[in-house]
């Protein structure tokens, strides 16, 4: 939150009246979601850090999973929303989704050799999560 301050100066003839204030002017909240996926099919270890900028701290977390936290850890796939509100009743919201790793599917194709030739193996790669 800024601080500005206000001077007024009303003057009728001779007589000047001056007054000042200090005004609060309200900053927008502005948030950045870092997310981690998952590593493997089945896992649960996705991560998700929200980081605040502007309004005026310290901020208040409420994640969709229930998290009051920064971080949130241990994430499954699906979406997650964080509403971050600070002391002047501000508030930000956001979200971020975690996707679903498909189990590793490994595909061989053999072709035999003929004639004494030697024969050949292909190898195909489905799911996961490359590089491989």
């Amino acid at each position: 939150m800024n601080l500005i301050h206000l001077y007024v100066r009303i003057s009728i003839g001779f007589v000047a009246l001056l007054m000042s204030a200090q005004v609060a002017i309200a900053q927008n909240i502005i948030l950045d979601i870092t997310k981690l996926e998952i590593s493997c099919a089945g896992m649960e270890d996705g991560r998700a850090i929200v980081v605040a900028e502007g309004g005026q701290g310290p901020y208040k977390y409420l994640w969709s999973n229930g998290s009051t936290e920064q971080v949130i850890n241990d994430l499954a796939p699906g979406t997650y929303q964080v509403t971050v509100t600070d002391p002047a009743g501000n508030t930000a919201i956001d979200a971020t989704g975690l996707l679903e790793v498909q189990p590793l599917n490994l595909s061989l194709d053999k072709m035999d050799g003929l004639c004494g030739d030697l024969g050949k193996v292909s190898a195909s790669i489905n799911g996961g999560v490359g590089p491989f």
